[in-house]
């Protein structure tokens, strides 16, 4: 994921003089960073850290007008991508090409078994955000991945992802059990910026399980039903 990062900043570099041939691609990233859980406040975090590192890596010849110039980049970059996000539709409702993806290929990844499923979700978080695991129940067990209780709770992560599914010809019918699901996870610990870590390891586990049918509008379709179902999860839990 760090080099993908890297090689989006390489082509904006590449195309400073017109960045304008770019916007699509920064526009799609944005919708998708979108379907994963991300907020605008996140390309904060991501701006500083950009700068830090590469203050760190240019040391002394990173003078105050070459992090200006930097900061400017990124700011047009990140203005791109979070307007591209915030004109995705909230509703709650995929079209009827979305929803037929979305269900002939969770039933394909569904038939992998539940707990299955869970484990590699749950293995993609931690190796996303190693930190989270401190958040759960399990976090001590010795054998990890085949720890009952990390095994349980991926079920059930699986069997919520089912419930939507099921759902998704008007997901505002389970709204208030999502939100309260959210509500839970409040008292668990979790924070918006969790939603984009989970999302992230939700879609790679079912491109690792779906392989080469896992196509761009498949992922575009399953990202979407993600932003959805975490806004409904946050909605009213964070303010």
């Amino acid at each position: 994921h760090g080099v993908k990062v890297v090689n989006t900043i390489g082509v904006a570099v590449s195309k400073l003089d017109q960045l304008d041939e770019v916007i699509p691609v920064l526009q799609d990233l944005g919708r998708k960073h979108a379907g994963y859980g991300a907020l605008p406040e996140h390309y904060d975090v991501v701006g500083k850290a950009l700068l830090k590192t590469l203050r760190v890596a240019c040391g002394s010849s990173f003078k105050p007008e070459v992090e200006s110039a930097w900061a400017k980049l990124y700011g047009i970059v990140s203005k791109v991508m979070v307007e591209a996000a915030s004109q995705l539709p909230l509703s709650g409702q995929l079209t009827a090409a979305e929803i037929k993806l979305v269900k002939h290929t969770w039933a394909s990844a569904a038939a992998l078994g539940a707990e299955t499923v869970g484990v590699a979700v749950f293995k993609n978080i931690f190796e996303l955000a190693p930190t989270a695991l401190a958040l759960y129940s399990f976090k001590d067990e010795q054998d990890l991945y085949n720890s009952p209780k990390l095994k349980a709770h991926g079920v059930k992560v699986v069997n919520t992802v089912g419930v939507a599914v099921d759902k998704l010809e008007n997901l505002d019918e389970i709204a208030p059990f999502l939100q309260d699901l959210g509500r839970k996870h409040v008292g668990y610990g979790a924070q918006p910026a969790h939603y984009d870590v989970v999302g992230q390891a939700l879609l790679k586990a079912l491109r690792d399980a779906l392989g080469s049918s896992f196509k761009p509008d498949v992922e575009a379709a399953w990202a979407k039903m993600y932003r959805v179902v975490a806004k409904k999860m946050m909605d009213g839990n964070y303010e």
